[in-house]
């Protein structure tokens, strides 16, 4: 079965909106994460930091290098 374009941008919408939920909510409680960034211009890096403010857990910490 061939799929339209509109199925095929209509999937990818969904799997998009499943990524942001997944990035933005605690993975214990499901509450809003609150996220911190914060620049290293000495190396070119930013650092992601996400943490929970119901359960007080560090859900992720990411660093990322600017080109």
């Amino acid at each position: 079965m061939k799929r339209s374009k509109t199925d095929f941008n209509s999937t990818a919408d969904h799997r998009h909106q499943a990524f942001v939920q997944m990035q933005n909510t605690c993975p214990l409680c499901n509450s809003q994460l609150t996220i911190r960034v914060e620049s290293y211009l000495e190396d070119y890096t930013l650092r992601e930091e996400a943490t929970c403010p119901k359960c007080q857990v560090l859900a992720r910490v990411k660093d990322h290098k600017m080109h």
